[in-house]
């Protein structure tokens, strides 16, 4: 029998670690067209526009006549600074049909909160979300999530006629399409969140119009809330290789849930440690486990 000699393999998490700030504000009259939000990418944080096209729906956006884009093609930054917020009307249109299944019509405005590529990122200490908002219908705050296999999160804040301050802790979102059974909890979603987008869903036809001023961590909106910076504590995983694609985690407690994906960030695996080796299906491959990720070979 031939035995193979354990490796340690040690790889830094800060290869792969994407961090943003434990707390967050965007206020339209100081920071225009970008949320900042930690992140050390350059295409982090801009605002962007959405509608129901690639479903087929016909919805859209209507700006303030007076607005033009930059030479940038950026809507944004001229409107936050004309306005002191992003305002507009909207305009459902068509029932939406993609693969013979209908959807509800939508428009939406989001900000990736890592980079343009929506890389999803660790939210869970801004401990939820405030907006200073007014608006005519519901507005849907989804948390887009940077791997297609997982679930977004969702919640619904009322429609206010005049503008109104909300927080939102994580505890009151849930799963954007209940049809499907998650297989994370909201803890764990939270880890890898790529972007953050407010949306307006409803029946065809339907019109309305929205501003918002702030967007921000819990309680940044109102000053009820300050983030206490804590200390991050980086930690390293020790992988002992005892066979080949077998491996045993050194430094992580039992009960802890890891997941492995192939290099082109599909899910292989999701399991929960039980203190003893585990076998992956290919090499190589990433070990994401407490919102870190580490190269198995």
């Amino acid at each position: 029998m031939k035995l193979v000699a354990p490796i340690f393999l040690l790889v830094p998490s800060v290869l792969f670690a994407r961090e943003v700030s434990s707390a967050f504000l965007w206020d339209a009259i100081v920071d225009s067209g970008r949320v900042i939000t930690g992140s050390t990418d350059e295409t982090s944080g801009y605002w962007y526009a959405f509608d129901d096209g690639v479903d087929g729906g016909t919805s859209t956006w209507i700006w303030p006549s007076d607005i033009e884009e930059d030479v940038n093609g950026d809507i944004f930054g001229p409107l936050t600074r004309a306005y002191g917020s992003i305002f507009g009307e909207f305009a459902l249109g068509e029932q939406c049909v993609s693969d013979g299944q209908k959807y509800s019509c939508s428009v939406g405005i989001g900000f990736n909160t890592w980079d343009e590529n929506q890389q999803g990122v660790d939210v869970s200490a801004w401990n939820g979300l405030c907006l200073e908002y007014s608006a005519t219908s519901d507005v849907g705050i989804r948390l887009r999530r940077d791997n297609p296999l997982t679930l977004d999160l969702f919640v619904s804040v009322a429609a206010s006629d005049s503008l109104s301050v909300v927080n939102i802790p994580w505890r009151k979102f849930s799963w954007y399409d209940s049809m499907f059974n998650p297989f994370e909890t909201i803890e764990e979603c939270l880890l890898d969140v790529g972007a953050v987008q407010l949306l307006f869903l409803g029946n065809s036809g339907a019109t309305g119009n929205f501003k918002l001023t702030k967007i921000g961590s819990l309680g940044t909106c109102d000053g009820s809330f300050t983030a206490v910076p804590q200390p991050r504590v980086f930690f390293s995983v020790g992988l002992r290789q005892i066979a080949p694609r077998t491996f045993s985690l050194d430094g992580l407690a039992v009960g802890s849930v890891y997941k492995v994906f192939d290099l082109n960030g599909n899910l292989l695996q999701r399991e929960t440690w039980n203190g003893e080796a585990f076998t992956v299906e290919r090499v190589p491959a990433v070990l994401r486990v407490q919102g870190k990720a580490y190269l198995l070979r």
